[in-house]
């Protein structure tokens, strides 16, 4: 959920060796693909699938949790911009 489809590979090299050639085919036929450096969902990088990208992150982190994190932080640390609205 965290990658939005994408995990780079060496974080779980060893989860990705242990799975046997059967379990392999199983994934990619849910449209897990397993590349050199990433382990990738190719329909969770297309635009259509964004809606379920968010609701899984909001799902995983919670709604408030997910647009707190995603706000940005000014150098004061405040999340208020020098125009005086929020952000």
């Amino acid at each position: 959920v965290e990658g939005f489809g994408i995990l780079p590979r060496a974080q779980v090299a060893e989860d990705v060796k242990s799975v046997d050639q059967d379990a392999r085919g199983a994934l990619r036929k849910h449209g897990v693909r397993f590349g050199q450096f990433t382990v990738f969902m190719p329909l969770l990088l297309k635009p259509r699938s964004h809606p379920l990208a968010v609701g899984l992150m909001v799902a995983f982190q919670g709604a408030a949790n997910l647009f707190r994190s995603a706000a940005p932080r000014f150098r004061d640390g405040s999340r208020r911009c020098p125009c005086g609205k929020r952000a």
